[in-house]
C-alpha cells in the first residue's frame, strides 16, 4: 500500500531563472540507483509571482528542482562581430528563446543587459549579480549555469537536443579562423549548418572593417557563406534562403587550409586580409576562442 502524498511548498532563490513555458520538474534523491526520480512527485505548481513551488511527494529524501541540460540548446541562432578593435558581441538567441548578448574582450566575457523603462521593468532580475560585469569566460557561463541558463554542451548532450554531433576538428579549425578574423569580419550562424554532414561547418560571413554592430544594409545578398571541414576551408554556394542546402564549391573558389588564405584571390579586400594576418592581439583572441569553446555555438545552432 503506497503512502498519502505529502505537501511540499518550496521557494525558489532569487537568482534561478525560469520562464512561463519551462517544464517543471523536481526530484527526489534515490540513494539506491544514485540518481533523482521524479516517479513520486505529483501536481508540481509554480506561482511566478511568488516565486512558490508547490508539490506532493509520497517519499521523504532529499530533493531538488529539475531543469535538462538542453533547455537553451541546441541555438536557434547566433551573431558575433566586433564594435572597437579589441572588443567583441556575441548574441545567442537560445532554444527557449533567451536572446542574451555578450560582450568579449581581452580576458573577460560579460553578460550585457541593457536598462529597459519601468514599464517594461528589469530584464533578467535573477542575473543582477553577473550582468553587465566582468568575468572569466568559464566563470560566467557556469555562473549562469547555477541559475538556470546552461550554455555549457558536452558532446553527450547532442542525443537529448536530437542534434548531430560536428567534427571536432572541423570545429576547432572554425574556432581559431573567427578568434583571428573578427576584427574584420562579421560571423552569423547558417541555418543549414545541422542539415549538412556531421564533418562539416557552414557559416556566414561579410567583412566589417568599420566596426559596425548592427548594418544598415542587411539582406542576404550581402552575406557570403563559408565551409569547414576537418581539414580544409572555402567559401560554398549555399544560401538560406533556398530550399535545401548547396555545399557545392562557390564559383572561382578553392579550398585551403585556414581561411586567411581562402582569401586570396580577390575574394575580399586588402585590409581584411591584412587583419587577419595581425596576430599581435593574443589575449583578445585568446578570449573569443575560450568563448566559442565553452558555448560551442559552431556545433549546437
Amino acid at each position: 500500500m503506497q503512502p498519502d502524498p505529502l505537501g511540499i511548498t518550496f521557494k525558489l532563490p532569487p537568482y534561478v531563472f525560469i520562464s512561463e513555458n519551462d517544464e517543471l520538474k523536481v526530484g527526489v534523491w534515490d540513494e539506491n540507483e544514485k540518481v533523482w526520480s521524479t516517479a513520486e512527485i505529483e501536481d508540481i505548481k509554480l506561482d511566478m509571482a511568488s516565486r512558490q513551488l508547490e508539490f506532493n511527494t509520497r517519499r521523504l529524501a532529499q530533493m531538488a528542482f529539475l531543469q535538462s541540460r538542453c533547455t537553451d540548446y541546441p541555438y536557434k541562432r547566433w551573431k558575433l562581430r566586433c564594435v572597437e578593435n579589441q572588443v567583441a558581441i556575441l548574441d545567442i538567441e537560445t532554444r527557449r528563446g533567451l536572446e542574451l548578448t555578450f560582450e568579449i574582450g581581452p580576458e573577460y566575457l560579460m553578460l550585457l543587459v541593457e536598462t529597459k523603462d519601468e514599464a517594461e521593468g528589469e530584464r533578467f532580475p535573477e542575473l543582477k549579480h553577473l550582468k553587465n560585469q566582468k568575468f572569466q569566460p568559464g566563470y560566467l557561463l557556469l555562473e549562469l549555469s547555477k541559475c538556470g541558463i546552461h550554455l555549457l554542451p558536452r558532446n553527450e548532450d547532442v542525443q537529448l537536443g536530437e542534434i548531430k554531433l560536428k567534427n571536432f576538428h572541423a570545429e576547432e579549425r572554425a574556432i581559431f579562423d573567427i578568434s583571428i578574423g573578427v576584427r574584420a569580419f562579421a560571423f552569423r550562424s547558417c541555418r543549414w549548418n545541422q542539415h549538412i554532414e556531421e564533418d562539416n561547418i557552414v557559416i556566414k560571413i561579410r567583412e566589417n572593417l568599420e566596426f559596425d554592430r548592427e548594418f544598415f544594409e542587411d539582406h542576404e545578398p550581402d552575406w557570403r557563406y563559408f565551409m569547414y571541414w576537418p581539414n580544409k576551408c572555402t567559401f560554398v554556394r549555399c544560401s538560406d534562403v533556398a530550399e535545401e542546402p548547396d555545399t557545392r564549391l562557390a564559383p572561382g573558389v578553392e579550398t585551403h587550409l585556414f581561411m586567411p588564405l581562402a582569401l586570396e584571390g580577390g575574394h575580399s579586400s586588402e585590409e581584411a586580409r591584412e587583419r587577419c594576418h595581425q596576430y599581435s592581439y593574443i589575449d583578445f583572441i585568446d578570449t573569443v576562442r575560450k568563448t566559442l569553446r565553452l558555448t560551442r555555438v559552431l556545433a549546437f545552432t
